[in-house]
């Protein structure tokens, strides 16, 4: 297994912001790295990308963090070399689709990564892919062509404010596309699905719900449909 000085990892900014951070991984991981050392079984990976003759850390960023915090200078790595960087950066993609509890904020950085990776002003439709734009791009990023469609609505309507407050966790894809178009313009099925998602939200539990008066679910329904 070979070794990498911290200090001489080059990054790119498409594949830092591919994935958020999160805050609470990336303590645990500093912890043990602090009380044990680097573990060689999880390494970063270095991509060499032969077009633009590139270096740079393709996965492990939050490990890399945490072996700063720990007080670490270097970390094992394995190396891979792709044609492109729009190769390496399916990989990428790929790798973290295959990893459980994938929040919407991933999803978001990642739909928004796969699209900027997209030769300017045209439609991606590498050969051998098939299909609308929206589910190419789904189909990469392992989730739907509904919820790739409403990452980019909420990209080109939306506010920074709002943008940011998905790629922060703050605020689900649903919610924030619901913003975005506004609740009348939802299809009858949206409105019922954001109609439960809030009265979840307001009686935290089903068995909150069930035991509430029937007349105090009819006056937040209607109090949601004002909005």
């Amino acid at each position: 297994m070979k070794i990498i000085d911290i200090g001489l990892i080059t990054y790119r900014a498409t594949f830092e912001s591919l994935f958020p951070k999160e805050e609470d991984v990336i303590n645990r991981i500093t912890r043990d790295m602090y009380d044990r050392g680097y573990n060689k079984a999880f390494p970063v990976i270095i991509a060499n990308v032969k077009q633009g003759e590139l270096r740079f850390l393709l996965d492990g960023h939050q490990r890399v963090i945490a072996a700063k915090k720990a007080g670490l200078k270097a970390v094992f790595f394995e190396e891979m070399t792709f044609n492109s960087e729009r190769h390496a950066l399916e990989y990428a993609v790929k790798v973290q689709r295959n990893r459980r509890n994938i929040k919407d904020s991933t999803i978001y950085s990642r739909i928004i990564a796969i699209d900027k990776s997209k030769a300017p002003g045209r439609i991606w439709r590498p050969e051998k892919e098939k299909g609308k734009s929206s589910e190419i791009t789904a189909r990469k990023a392992g989730t739907s062509s509904r919820k790739v469609e409403q990452v980019r609505t909420i990209r080109k309507r939306g506010t920074p404010e709002l943008n940011k407050s998905v790629e922060n966790g703050e605020k689900s894809i649903n919610a924030a596309y619901r913003e975005t178009i506004g609740f009348n313009a939802l299809t009858i099925s949206q409105k019922v699905e954001a109609i439960m998602e809030l009265m979840r939200k307001e009686f935290k539990e089903a068995a909150a719900l069930d035991k509430c008066d029937s007349v105090i679910i009819q006056m937040k329904i209607e109090d949601i449909l004002k909005k």
